[in-house]
């Protein structure tokens, strides 16, 4: 059976935390700021709040959202990259998209990440190269992947995707912008 197309304007607004949400008009307002995202941004969130905390596959998410067309990850992380961008701004009162890897995403409100209990949620962010050749890039890559994917296979930690950790690369990342952008509980970090 076929996903229908979320349509936005047959939404009703709804509340996420200390965020209110109107998908009609693409609209984000919390206390002291607010904020607008295009259409497709608004479709996943609204896919993800409907779930209620469970987790939505990307397969699920291209359906609802995209209309089952052939769609790149590239798209899908930058839809969460700019809903995640809006949950910064707010103040992370309002809302956490978390990755769960190889899975898909899960939307969680201050609320029910208190319910939850703590469970640990960990990113591997990519190693830094100390060695000033570039080439060499792929071996410090390499080693964040081997442990996020070793870590991953165990049932009693959820890790954070490669695509979403990977995205903190350079010389700004840190482990709070980590948890923060992420939802992490714990980072892993190395050179």
């Amino acid at each position: 059976e076929r996903i229908p197309l979320l349509d936005l304007a047959a939404e009703a607004p709804f509340r996420l935390g200390g965020v209110n949400v109107d998908p009609a008009v693409l609209h984000f307002a919390w206390e002291g700021g607010e904020a607008t995202v295009q259409p497709r941004a608004m479709q996943v969130l609204v896919r993800l709040a409907r779930a209620e905390g469970a987790v939505v596959t990307r397969d699920a998410l291209i359906e609802s959202c995209w209309g089952a067309r052939a769609v790149s990850d590239d798209s899908i992380n930058r839809v969460i990259h700019l809903l995640r961008q809006v949950a910064r701004q707010s103040g992370g009162e309002g809302f956490a998209i978390h990755t769960v890897a190889k899975v898909g995403y899960r939307l969680s409100t201050p609320a029910k990440a208190a319910e939850g209990g703590g469970e640990p949620l960990l990113a591997v962010l990519p190693f830094d190269n100390l060695t000033g050749d570039p080439q060499l890039d792929y071996f410090s890559d390499g080693l964040s992947e081997e442990i996020l994917f070793t870590v991953a296979k165990t049932a009693a930690l959820r890790v954070v995707g490669r695509s979403s950790s990977f995205s903190l690369r350079g010389p700004g990342k840190s482990a709070a912008s980590a948890r923060e952008m992420l939802g992490a509980t714990h980072v892993l970090d190395g050179s």
